[in-house]
Formats: structure tokens, C-alpha cells, sequence
């Protein structure tokens, strides 16, 4: 009996070890980079077996597989919530807020979303999954946000709307396949600024590259100063992030934590993943004088994404 847990344990933490390492190789295929999303949590995994291999077995294949979880979390410390003492405040700037939220098609508290967009003061607001049910409830916002622009879904779960207090311009404007990413600029302390809302679709077995192929000759003619963010459906560290930040020359915030979690319901009975320890697939960029000076998450409101809260300066 013994035996077998050596072999079951030894294969466990080789699997792991397989699914962690193939997540590095992103850029060769799709199906890599969905598997990097998993890397933190198997990483986890593959520390906490190989511990439990030293009470067993040997040390020195623990060591080696040690030692393979803790780079592997190493390399994935950009999503977790990690104070990185990289603001870049101002104390003779003024300081905006941006609300980011997806909203969940299903979700069943649209009340407390827009109480919550209230509450925060936001200058700007870009949600996700604006579908059927939502202008209804969005319209009790429009005396605060004048300035809208909606990148629409026709079907399924919604697109992308971002609601400010700041002028957007007419032209350029963008909206990507899907509501997958739109793209206006807005006139913030007389400084040009592209505002991106962003929902993009995992990397496989969905078609999260082909849209970022879409979208690279627009984000690369964006101008000198942008703040992008939304649910990217790809984690922090992963191959389509980077892909995304360098055709738009952007600068990833990291360090927000995890926002996303799954839901499974069974029997009428609802289980969510708890989001604080999900996956960080929710993400902010930025460049040129947009200076983030704080970037976090806030609690659950009825969807499986948690908002972020971000505050910025314009150098």
C-alpha cells in the first residue's frame, strides 16, 4: 500500500510539474498559455506534496520539485496582493478614480453595483458585460458620467461601456469583435489620455490571440498616454498580457490579487470559488504621464469578477 502512494505521489508531483513548465512555453501555443493561468495554484500544490513526500520518502527529489513550485510562485508574485511600493504619486497632482468591473451577466444586484459606483466617487467607470438588463439600472448614472461610450454585444453576455466625467472625443474611436476591447480618448486635465475597456477571451480554446492580433494595429497607434484595464481572461504573468502591453507599448500593473473565481451550481445550489483566491485575470496598463498611484480590489457584487478600484495622477 505504501508503495502505491509512492508511485501515485511521485506521478502527482511529476504531472504538476509537467503542467507548470509547459505554462512558461506560451508564445509556442495557445493551450500553454491557458495553462500558465493555473500556475500559481499548482504551484502551491507542488510545494505542499512534496512536503508531505519528506515525511515519507527521501528528501532529495522533494527538493528538486521544492524548488520548482517556489520559482514557479516567484515567477507569478505580479498577481498576488503584494504592497510593490511602485506608485508614482504626486502631492501636486490631482488625484482621478477609475471603477472597473465585469458584471456578470446573471448577476442578480445591479443595485448594489451602481450604489457602489456612487459610493467611490469614480471620475470614470468601465464595466464589462453590459448586456440587456443593465442600461436600465446605468441610466440612474448619466447626470454623473455625461460622456459614454458603449461597445456592444448583440448577443450572449454583453459588451464593454465606459461612462465618464471627462470629455471623450468622437474620433478616434474604437470598438473590437465581440465588445472586446473600446478604445476613445479623453481630454483629463487638459492632457490627451485613450481610455481602453477591455474583455478579451481566454487564450484556448477560445479566441483571446486572434482577437489581440485584431486589436495590435490600434493599440499600437494609440497616443503617448493611456489607462487600459478589464478582464483579460488571461493572468497577470502570462503570454497574452505580455502580447497585449507591448503592442500598445503599456506598462502592466501588478500586484491587485486575484479577482476572479468559478461558480458551479449543483442541485439549485450555487458553489463559488472564493475570488480572493482565484485567478488574477482582471488587469490595469498604463503609460506615458497616467501615473498609478493605487490599484485594489473591493468586495463581491453579485458577479464572479471582483471591481477594482484604481487611483491615478496625470504627470
Amino acid at each position: 500500500m505504501f508503495r502505491v502512494f509512492r508511485f501515485l505521489l511521485l506521478a502527482a508531483m511529476i504531472g504538476t510539474s509537467l503542467v507548470i513548465i509547459a505554462g512558461f512555453f506560451g508564445a509556442v501555443h495557445p493551450a500553454f498559455d491557458t495553462l500558465s493561468n493555473f500556475r500559481l495554484h499548482l504551484a502551491v500544490l507542488l510545494v505542499l506534496m512534496a512536503v508531505l513526500w519528506t515525511f515519507s520518502c527521501s528528501r532529495v527529489p522533494a527538493l528538486l520539485f521544492a524548488l520548482i513550485g517556489f520559482f514557479a510562485i516567484a515567477s507569478a508574485s505580479s498577481g498576488l496582493p503584494i504592497p510593490s511600493g511602485s506608485a508614482q504619486a504626486s502631492t501636486s497632482s490631482q488625484t482621478h478614480r477609475l471603477f472597473v468591473m465585469n458584471l456578470f451577466w446573471a448577476n442578480q444586484t445591479p443595485e448594489a453595483v451602481i450604489s457602489k459606483i456612487i459610493e467611490s466617487d469614480a471620475d470614470i467607470v468601465m464595466l464589462m458585460e453590459f448586456g440587456h438588463a443593465w442600461p436600465s439600472n446605468v441610466q440612474e448614472l448619466s447626470a454623473r458620467y455625461p460622456y459614454i461610450f458603449h461597445c456592444p454585444v448583440h448577443y450572449g453576455t454583453g459588451g464593454v461601456i465606459t461612462l465618464s466625467r471627462y470629455p471623450l472625443r468622437t474620433e478616434p474611436r474604437y470598438c473590437g469583435t465581440y465588445g472586446s476591447l473600446g478604445l476613445a480618448d479623453a481630454e483629463i486635465d487638459g492632457t490627451t489620455v485613450t481610455l481602453g475597456a477591455v474583455h478579451l477571451r481566454w487564450p484556448w480554446p477560445a479566441s483571446g490571440p486572434r482577437l489581440i492580433d485584431e486589436q495590435t494595429p490600434y493599440l499600437r497607434a494609440t497616443g503617448e498616454n493611456a489607462l487600459i484595464a478589464g478582464d483579460f481572461n488571461s493572468v497577470t504573468w502570462s503570454h497574452s498580457m505580455a502580447r497585449f502591453a507591448k503592442a500598445g507599448d503599456l506598462e502592466i500593473v501588478g500586484n491587485i490579487g486575484p479577482t476572479w473565481g468559478p461558480s458551479l451550481t449543483i442541485m439549485g445550489h450555487e458553489l463559488q470559488w472564493p475570488r480572493r483566491f482565484g485567478l488574477p485575470i482582471d488587469n490595469v496598463m498604463s503609460k506615458g504621464k497616467v501615473d498609478i498611484v493605487s490599484a485594489t480590489t473591493l468586495e463581491p457584487l453579485g458577479s464572479d469578477h471582483l471591481p477594482i478600484l484604481v487611483d491615478f495622477q496625470i504627470r
